[in-house]
């Protein structure tokens, strides 16, 4: 990269960021981390047989998040039968998790990520990690794949999971780490509208159209390029056109 780019770099960056201030880094797992593993069609297909079998599908052709249309068939189920819902989440619970974990002895850390987290930690930034996926998934990943982290909340973990905020803010808590010295970094747009929510520099992996409905304050081909990006060794790769935006999981 030669001087004029990495000082086009360099001032598109917040000062704390370019001045080494960054207090936290959090990542999405699924897509970000670790190779993306579930089949989120045949998830939200085994949820929505499972709400119809308890009498209250959602109505229309639209996909629906798995973990969405869970909390929309439990709080119509709600009305009339709080057993009823509590016996569908629990349940529904289960259909998730089985898939998760099955998918969690496949896949493995992409290249140089974990090499990645470690300089990280090495250089003072602490590191959450912030997941949709069950904690019994994430566990059984990390212990075939240890990654470094000093706090992870699942979905499991907290009452509002992302893309509510909250999830995030609760990890920063955890790392004792401010929101406006955090990074968000994510491969949906939904991981970026939640680090914008909480006011986090936001850093999108993977192509520019999975973007088009939150575009990143920064692009990224991978979530190992991090670090290159942070000591001026790599570029961006810009945030363009729109395309397709897959169902979100992480």
């Amino acid at each position: 990269m030669d001087a004029s780019s990495s000082s086009a770099r360099q001032s598109a960056a917040p000062r704390w960021l370019r001045n080494g201030e960054a207090e936290a880094a959090l990542f999405d797992l699924d897509g970000t981390l670790v190779e993306p593993g579930i089949d989120f069609s045949a998830m939200e297909r085994s949820v929505l047989a499972l709400a119809a079998a308890y009498g209250c599908a959602p109505a229309g052709d639209a996909r629906i998040p798995a973990l969405e249309a869970i909390a929309a068939a439990r709080d119509t189920l709600e009305v009339t039968s709080p057993e009823r819902a509590r016996a569908f989440e629990v349940e529904a619970a289960a259909v998730l998790e089985e898939i998760e974990v099955e998918a969690a002895r496949r896949v493995r850390p992409y290249p140089n990520v974990p090499e990645m987290l470690d300089a990280l930690a090495r250089s003072g930034m602490r590191v959450g990690i912030v997941t949709r996926n069950s904690r019994v998934a994430v566990e059984a990943l990390l212990a075939r794949h240890p990654l470094h982290h000093d706090a992870l909340l699942t979905r499991d973990d907290v009452s509002h999971a992302k893309p509510d905020p909250r999830h995030l803010l609760a990890v920063l808590a955890l790392l004792g780490a401010r929101p406006a010295r955090a990074l968000m970094v994510g491969d949906h747009a939904m991981d970026i509208a939640a680090g914008r929510a909480i006011g986090a520099f936001t850093v999108g992996v993977g192509s520019a159209g999975a973007f088009a409905a939150a575009p990143p304050d920064l692009l990224l081909d991978g979530a190992a390029r991090l670090g290159d990006w942070l000591s001026g060794r790599c570029e961006d790769v810009g945030v363009g056109s729109e395309s397709s935006v897959e169902t979100p999981h992480g």
